[in-house]
């Protein structure tokens, strides 16, 4: 049985998800559905998941490192966030007002620097087998499918 951290996993599905379709970003939800539908499979019995954090443990941390403002706006108080709080390697989390935890590369990814690939790559695909490769690979592909067409039906 080999140790596998649910924060590798989102760093490949990041990362492949960048290349793919531009796209730098993953919802908490998002990452967690993917995740468990890898390990419905058969290819992952011989893996033990080490997952990442709660969204509310995630967001307990962002709070006690000073992450959020807060301002009072027509006398109520809401809070933003001042930065970007650094979850794993190059992974940032992002928690926004109606509640929605997303996980982002750096900004800087944007400007086509290889060399941040390249070091986001070695951090993430090193290690990571071909059986699980394939697996996560073939979810991703119906998970683009399925975004695709949402995105149609939006149109």
């Amino acid at each position: 049985m080999r140790d596998i951290s649910e924060y590798k996993l989102l760093g490949y599905y990041l990362l492949k998800i960048y290349e793919k379709t531009g796209t730098d970003n993953l919802k908490y939800e998002q990452v967690k559905s993917l995740t468990e539908k890898l390990f419905k499979e058969c290819v992952f019995k011989n893996y033990i998941l080490l997952p990442i954090d709660s969204k509310k443990e995630l967001i307990q941390k962002m709070i006690s490192k000073g992450v959020f403002k807060t301002t009072i706006v027509n006398g109520k108080q809401t809070f933003s966030q001042i930065y970007n709080y650094e979850v794993s390697k190059y992974i940032y989390g992002v928690y926004s007002n109606d509640g929605s935890f997303t996980f982002k590369l750096p900004k800087e990814i944007k400007a086509k620097d290889t060399l941040l690939v390249q070091s986001i790559k070695k951090i993430y695909e090193a290690n990571v087998g071909l059986d699980l490769q394939s697996a996560i690979n073939a979810e991703l592909n119906i998970y683009y499918k399925s975004n695709l067409q949402k995105n149609r039906s939006y149109a």
